[in-house]
């Protein structure tokens, strides 16, 4: 599909060594590798966006296991919302389309894809392609089952906002085209 870009937010190594850390690792690189280089087939962006409040050093680095490839873009951000303060909207350039993954779930993932909407883009979040850790309220397992049923799919179409342009469809990593 035209104008789309790929996010890859904030899958840094500090994340997986919280307390407590973010889960599945392993399976998160495995999905969003292939990701990308379908995007890259494609001739959509990739953009490897990192928040400079994760960590110092190694700590701060892309999670070990990730294939960053020449042509990748990388952008810095301090807040969740990876719009907010940055130039984001100038490295998408004409993308209309946003494919999103990465982490977390409930932070960065949610602000940027219910941020981008709101911004006019039509967004999908790869399903299994991000990650979180346990929070007081839910495990990480539910908290991505929660977003993925509940706050995200669907969000700016038939919600409680109305029928938007706009809107975030979350669907497996495998099933999404560039």
């Amino acid at each position: 599909m035209p104008n789309t870009a790929l996010l890859v937010i904030d899958v840094q190594q500090g994340l997986f060594e919280e307390d407590p850390p973010t889960i599945n690792a392993e399976s998160l690189v495995a999905r969003i590798n292939p990701l990308a280089e379908r995007a890259r087939e494609a001739g959509a962006p990739v953009i490897y966006i990192q928040d400079d409040r994760v960590g110092a050093g190694a700590a701060d680095e892309l999670l070990a296991g990730l294939k960053p490839a020449r042509g990748d873009k990388r952008m810095r951000k301090r807040h969740c919302d990876s719009f907010f303060q940055t130039n984001l909207q100038d490295i998408l350039g004409d993308a209309k389309r946003l494919v999103i993954c990465g982490c977390q779930t409930d932070q960065c993932v949610a602000a940027t894809a219910r941020g981008a909407v709101a911004m006019g883009y039509d967004v999908e979040v790869a399903a299994d392609a991000h990650s979180t850790s346990d929070n007081p309220f839910m495990s990480a397992e539910k908290t991505i089952e929660f977003f993925n049923t509940w706050i995200l799919d669907g969000f700016g179409g038939d919600d409680v906002v109305g029928k938007g342009e706009h809107r975030i469809v979350v669907k497996p990593a495998a099933e999404i085209e560039f």
